[in-house]
């Protein structure tokens, strides 16, 4: 089980005025998708964010102005258009976003490229992100996200996908899969 003493402090780190501003702070909250899956809505004159499959009671508040939060998820939307142009709208949309290793020093063969699945809304009324680890190529094998029905995750090794796809459409489970550039 991840603590969540260390959860709250990675994401409240993410949220700490820096130099690098907004840019910064994307590039944090997606570097944490390679450890945990994020929920993220602006609520109440704050923001409220979670880890997929936490409970209820481990919600964090982060005191953020509202026009951080949507410049934020602004952010978002130009580099899933980067990568894919056109690809989203800046008020809605979901895609992927290839991430570069966390140490630019190493190859890519000690520490490949990984994927996050982003999903998000970006209107005056409703403003939400969220970030999922889609997957990373590692040696020869992928590794996958699993979005279970009760909204836990896990992540799985490709080999687990020689499941017949008549498992995959039991209501079992849901595989995010997403194609990994090479």
């Amino acid at each position: 089980m991840i603590h969540p003493t260390l959860f709250a402090d990675r994401v409240q780190m993410a949220f700490h005025p820096t130099q690098r501003g907004v840019v910064g702070l994307v590039d944090d909250l997606l570097g944490l998708c390679r450890h945990y899956q994020l929920q993220m809505r602006f609520q109440d004159g704050h923001g409220v964010i979670r880890r997929l499959g936490a409970e209820a009671e481990e919600l964090l508040d982060i005191p953020v102005p509202k026009s951080v939060f949507r410049a934020a998820i602004a952010r978002v939307a130009a580099i899933c258009n980067e990568q894919r142009p056109e690809s989203v709208t800046p008020y809605r949309g979901e895609g992927n976003i290839t991430l570069l290793p966390p140490d630019l020093q190493c190859s890519e063969k000690e520490s490949p490229p990984s994927t996050c699945y982003v999903s998000f809304t970006n209107t005056p009324l409703d403003q939400h992100l969220e970030i999922r680890f889609s997957s990373s190529s590692a040696g020869d094998k992928n590794l996958f996200t699993v979005l279970l029905r009760d909204k836990r995750t896990a992540t799985v090794f490709g080999d687990a996908l020689a499941i017949r796809s008549e498992l995959l459409e039991s209501d079992r489970l849901r595989f995010i899969r997403h194609p990994v550039a090479h």
